[in-house]
């Protein structure tokens, strides 16, 4: 009835998990800029805060 999502855990080092945070706030400015919707990446930087 109710199918479970995979869950994925990579390792980053601390370099690549602020470039993953400061990319996601870029993509979310572009997006904001154009009137576009940020739902997907404001998830995105809850569960990389997480």
């Amino acid at each position: 009835m109710f199918k479970r999502q995979k869950k994925y855990c990579i390792s980053v080092t601390p370099d690549e998990y602020r470039l993953m945070v400061q990319s996601m706030i870029f993509l979310r400015n572009k997006l904001i800029a154009e009137g576009r919707y940020t739902d997907c990446v404001d998830e995105l930087l809850r569960k990389l805060a997480g």
